[in-house]
């Protein structure tokens, strides 16, 4: 069978057909590899010390917690990139609720 005909069959176009054909007989697989995940920025000892930093002064803002990041260990890093890693550690934005 051509690939023209396959692709006709299955709906699909000639080049992904063969691309699929090709992929079978190079790797013997037919699904797509999963994709790489970004590089991280900061490590675990770099979490561990920002979750540290946390514990000791709650009232920190990311803001102030990325300033601190790019001074302290020479990495770069958002706000949000900074609430992410603490909301990784259950670390929230909130505080309890005081009368």
């Amino acid at each position: 069978m051509f690939v023209r005909e396959i692709s006709e069959i299955v709906k699909r176009s000639h080049s992904a057909v063969h691309g699929i054909i090709k992929r079978f007989k190079t790797n013997n697989q037919v699904e797509n590899k999963p994709k790489k995940a970004h590089n991280k920025i900061f490590t675990e000892a770099d979490e561990r010390y920002l979750v540290r930093k946390v514990k000791v002064n709650p009232f920190l803002s990311a803001p102030k917690l990325a300033t601190i990041a790019e001074n302290e260990l020479g990495k770069k890093a958002s706000p949000s990139t900074i609430r992410n890693v603490l909301r990784k550690k259950n670390l929230t934005g909130r505080k309890a609720f005081h009368k």
